[in-house]
């Protein structure tokens, strides 16, 4: 028998031997699916909500003085600030007395009371301290407002510099005193709007979103890619139980492990269909997913995506010594890979070198794949 013929003969023999495997494919992955869909719906609806916590109480006294218009300036900007709006609410009280009042009667989180030319004085470069009067310090709102404190503090000091150095400009220019007043009206304004209202002038990344996905489509493509890749532990035993005496003859064939691995991945790969059609299939009456519309070109265009998947899961299984450590390998890969590829956790916020990695690596492509084939854009 020649080499071509062996090896269509392989081919077919592993089909045959795959086909055995169908039913524990279609029963295993209906019931893994919905556990990782269920999962993914739980994680959309619940982890990465726009507002999980409940808005906390701050309460501010500021003294009457010349700096009035300043600081009502100041307050109305900090108070349309969106990550303001979305997590405190800003109490103003008559006296400090009173702020402490509603502070010991767990009516505020924080108190804070602002001295007198304090506006000004970050303009002229005085720098007055706030005091701020916190009654517990080990909850998780005192450590969100902590580092809403930190973050304008940021923003301030910026503003800040760029302020003092346009004076010193205007200065070593020998600006006239009236031109050099209008100049400094116009920069304390300025100084205002770009460091308070600071939410008109940037762009905001949105996590609970996957390019042209929701995350809910993300999750279920994911769940999907993970179902598929799990029936790799029902064909393991049966790609690696060939016995010596077969290797042997596929040789006197020229039949090497590189023809193995490719009649493999032909016969797996619609046993890897099968569970992607069912996972569809699924998916089209799972709750909050009554907008799933089946996607029929999708079916064809994953099936290029299947046979790289089965041809990787070929070569693990060919090469490993036994099934345990096969397992483990495609385990440990796929749930690595899908960390990295922001499967896990959207993109924008895996850590900065997590994201330059994940450019290099396959797995954000294969999710990209699973996605367009599975939801109309």
């Amino acid at each position: 028998m020649n080499k071509s013929s062996m090896f269509w003969q392989l081919t077919h023999t592993y089909i045959k031997r795959f086909s055995k495997y169908y039913f524990a494919i279609a029963l295993s992955t209906f019931f893994i699916f919905v556990f990782c869909a269920l999962i993914s719906s739980y994680l959309s609806d619940n982890v990465y909500k726009e507002k999980i916590f409940q808005k906390y109480s701050i309460a501010y006294y500021i003294p009457e003085g010349a700096d009035d218009n300043y600081n009502q300036l100041a307050v109305s900007m900090l108070k349309e600030l969106g990550g303001m709006k979305e997590t405190a609410n800003l109490i103003p009280v008559s006296s400090a007395e009173e702020g402490y009042y509603m502070l010991d009667n767990n009516e505020v989180l924080y108190l804070i009371i602002v001295p007198d030319d304090f506006l000004r004085g970050i303009m002229y470069g005085y720098n007055y301290p706030l005091e701020i009067i916190v009654k517990e310090h080990d909850s998780i709102a005192s450590y969100i407002a902590n580092e809403l404190f930190l973050s304008y503090a940021n923003y301030l000091k910026i503003a800040q510099a760029a302020a003092y150095s346009g004076y010193d400009t205007a200065v070593s220019d020998n600006i006239s005193d009236s031109d050099l007043e209008a100049l400094q009206n116009n920069i304390d304004i300025t100084f205002l709007d770009r460091c308070l209202n600071k939410d008109s002038h940037i762009s905001k990344i949105v996590a609970t979103n996957e390019g042209a996905f929701s995350l809910l489509e993300h999750y279920y493509s994911v769940a999907v890619i993970l179902t598929v890749v799990f029936m790799s532990f029902i064909l393991i035993p049966c790609i690696q139980n060939v016995s010596p005496g077969v290797y042997t003859l596929l040789n006197t064939c020229k039949i090497n492990r590189f023809h193995i691995i490719f009649a493999n991945s032909i016969a797996a790969t619609p046993a890897f269909f099968i569970s992607y059609l069912l996972s569809n299939l699924v998916l089209a009456f799972m709750p909050a997913n009554d907008t799933f519309n089946f996607n029929y070109a999708g079916l064809l265009s994953i099936i290029p995506v299947l046979f790289i998947i089965s041809f990787c899961i070929s070569s693990v299984a060919i090469f490993c010594k036994n099934q345990t450590i096969a397992s483990l390998v495609i385990f440990g890969v796929i749930i690595i890979g899908l960390y990295i590829g922001g499967g896990f956790i959207p993109d924008i916020l895996l850590p900065e070198i997590i994201r330059k990695l994940s450019d290099l690596t396959p797995f954000k492509l294969l999710i990209r794949f699973f996605e367009y084939s599975l939801f109309e854009v």
